[in-house]
C-alpha cells in the first residue's frame, strides 16, 4: 500500500513540475507593459496635458497604420494563455524632440532636420525614439557621444502608453540630450539574429 501511495505521490510531483515549467516557458515569449524601473524622470507622463493628449492620439494613429501595413504581430500565437509572441523589431524612428522651452516638436517620417533651434535654449532637452517590436541593444548618440536613456514606455496594440497588464508591441525611449543640445543624433537597435535598424536626425 505504501509503495502504491509513493508512486502516486511521485507522479503527481512530476506533473506539477512539468506544468509549472511549461507556464514559465510560455510566459517568457511575451513582455507585458509595466511601470519602468528606470523612468524616474517620467518625461512622458509629465508632458503638458495638450502635448500628452496629442502624443496619445498620434501613437494611436501610428498603431492603426502599423496594423494595416503589417499584421504579423497578431499572426503568431502560443498555446498557453493564447497570448501574442513578442514581435521582432520592424522599424525605428525619431518621434519627438522635447524641451522645456519649446515643448514637443514632433518629427515627420521624412524629416531630417529640426525646425526649432536648440543651440541656446535653457533647461532640459530630450529626444524620444519609437521602436516597433522588440530590440535587444538600443543605442543613441549625439555627435558620437553616447546618450543616457532616462525612460522607457511600452506602447500596446491599442496605442495605449505604459498601461500595466497589456502586451507591448512598441516602445518609446527618452534620451537625455541636454549636455550636447545640437548636432547629429543617431539611434540604432536590433533583434537577435537580424540586422540592426538605424535612424538619424540633425538637431540645429
Amino acid at each position: 500500500m505504501s509503495k502504491k501511495f509513493l508512486r502516486i505521490f511521485l507522479c503527481l510531483c512530476s506533473f506539477l513540475l512539468i506544468s509549472s515549467n511549461a507556464v514559465f516557458a510560455a510566459d517568457t515569449n511575451i513582455v507585458q507593459s509595466s511601470p519602468t524601473s528606470n523612468n524616474s524622470a517620467n518625461i512622458i507622463s509629465n508632458l503638458s496635458s495638450k502635448d500628452y493628449n496629442e502624443l496619445k492620439l498620434q501613437i494611436a494613429e501610428l498603431v492603426k497604420e502599423n496594423k494595416q501595413n503589417n499584421d504579423a504581430t497578431s499572426s503568431q500565437k502560443i498555446t498557453i494563455h493564447q497570448l501574442d509572441a513578442a514581435p521582432i523589431l520592424s522599424s525605428v524612428s525619431v518621434y519627438e524632440v522635447y524641451s522645456h522651452q519649446y515643448g514637443s516638436e514632433y518629427i515627420a517620417s521624412n524629416q531630417m532636420l529640426t525646425q526649432n533651434s536648440y543651440a541656446n535654449i535653457t533647461g532640459s532637452e530630450y529626444i524620444i525614439t519609437l521602436d516597433w517590436g522588440y530590440g535587444v541593444s538600443p543605442f543613441a548618440a549625439m555627435n558620437n557621444n553616447e546618450l543616457n536613456c532616462v525612460e522607457i514606455d511600452g506602447v500596446n496594440e491599442n496605442g495605449g502608453i505604459d498601461q500595466p497588464g497589456t502586451v507591448s508591441v512598441g516602445f518609446l525611449r527618452v534620451w537625455d540630450a541636454s549636455t550636447y543640445r545640437t548636432g547629429a543624433f543617431t539611434y540604432d537597435n536590433r533583434t537577435n539574429g537580424h540586422l540592426p535598424l538605424y535612424t538619424r536626425l540633425s538637431v540645429q
